[in-house]
């Protein structure tokens, strides 16, 4: 039985090349004796490497015309895999650098794991290039735990197994070397499980890295300062949703909608519970207990069962920019439910001492006050907009 049809897992090789005109032919013989179905992505070579292709018969083989980057040829491959039914597909580098038989152990490893991506642990004791390799994962390495909380042995590995159906549903932005560090990170986001096989990594003639150290490294950098910002900032629900192909689509507004829909809701389920959480945050945010908003926030949210994060986020109402208007409103109301009266001149200069104790009561009783009627304010005014989102958002995907 072939190793790409095997009961329901149907496997194909997928094989990203960019002048590996030495190496390419013998790597797709020796790939064809374990996995017979090879789709070859040739990403806009400039020597040989498409004249040896076209001599080669039973494969598929996908052209650009011009260099695009490796994660460009991995996703072109992958959407033709997954368009022509293959469940997993396994990458591998055209430079020799991978060997076809550590195939056995990969393809055990999919009937053992069919749902995970799997990563191949390369073996790169050595000098040269292969200590260069180990400079590079272990950074990789370090990078990756830290946006995701998971040890991975090898993270720059283009030894994989990706399985086509998860990954078809995540949109990846990054097109060279970063592709493959961006690639790991939204699996482990979205919950993808990934496991490590050992390989061996064999760097002999031929065996040309195209990855230049100032400029792919910078790039990414810029990715892990990217992922390490989202992972800071979004919760691991939002992260995941907005990484999806199906929350990218419809137009900048809908696209804005759906994620402050996302956001807002992600922790509150729905816009009655999302409003009391606006509410009683708002009101924690104005209550006179200067320096405790928070612990109040958390103790209401914890009592009430509400969302923290989100009851948190609302009591921060109290920041430098509002407060002149909340002390403003919390003195004038005071000042009303004691003499009956609005007096909207209300001024501290030439204010006698002796108001001081008048002035501290109607400020505290007032801000109390103020701030029922700010979080009940604020509470209609969440539970309108948050409607709002998750109509638009039903008739847009309705729509679609």
């Amino acid at each position: 039985m072939p190793a790409s049809i095997d009961g329901n897992l149907r496997i194909c090789a997928l094989l990203p090349s960019y002048n590996n005109a030495r190496t390419i032919e013998q790597v797709i013989a020796d790939v064809g004796t374990r996995i017979p179905d090879i789709i070859v992505v040739n990403d806009g070579s400039t020597d040989e490497t498409s004249d040896i292709l076209q001599g080669i018969s039973d494969i598929e083989v996908l052209t650009h015309t011009t260099n695009l980057g490796k994660g460009s040829a991995i996703l072109t491959g992958l959407n033709r895999a997954h368009k022509l039914g293959y469940t997993h597909a396994v990458t591998m580098d055209t430079d020799g650098q991978h060997r076809a038989e550590d195939l056995t152990a990969i393809l055990n490893a999919i009937k053992e794991h069919p749902a995970a991506l799997i990563v191949g642990n390369r073996n790169l004791s050595g000098k040269g290039r292969a200590a260069k390799s180990r400079i590079l994962r272990a950074n990789s390495n370090f990078w990756t735990w830290v946006e995701t909380g998971r040890c991975i042995k090898d993270s720059q590995s283009g030894f994989r197994v990706y399985p086509v159906e998860s990954f078809s549903r995540i949109y990846f932005k990054r097109r060279r070397y970063d592709f493959e560090i961006e690639s790991l990170v939204l699996a482990l986001w979205n919950d993808i499980p990934v496991r490590s096989v050992p390989v061996k990594a064999l760097y002999g003639p031929g065996s040309e890295s195209h990855f230049r150290p100032i400029v792919d490294f910078l790039r990414i950098a810029r990715l892990n300062i990217h992922l390490i910002a989202e992972r800071i900032a979004l919760p691991k629900s939002i992260r995941r949703r907005t990484h999806l192909k199906t929350f990218r689509q419809g137009t900048l507004k809908e696209r804005w909608l759906r994620f402050g829909a996302a956001f807002l809701l992600q922790e509150s389920v729905t816009p009655p519970k999302f409003s009391a959480c606006i509410g009683v945050g708002v009101f924690c945010g104005i209550f006179p207990v200067w320096g405790f908003q928070t612990a109040l926030a958390l103790l209401l949210a914890q009592r009430l069962s509400l969302s923290r994060t989100l009851t948190v986020l609302a009591s921060n109402i109290s920041i430098p920019v509002f407060m002149p208007f909340i002390l403003y409103f919390s003195v004038l109301t005071g000042h009303f439910i004691f003499t009956a009266e609005l007096d909207f001149n209300l001024s501290l200069d030439d204010v006698p001492a002796s108001w001081a104790t008048t002035f501290a009561k109607e400020y505290l009783v007032g801000s109390a006050v103020f701030a029922l009627i700010a979080g009940i304010a604020a509470s209609f005014l969440a539970l309108a907009i948050s409607t709002l989102m998750m109509n638009t958002n039903r008739s847009s995907g309705a729509q679609r």
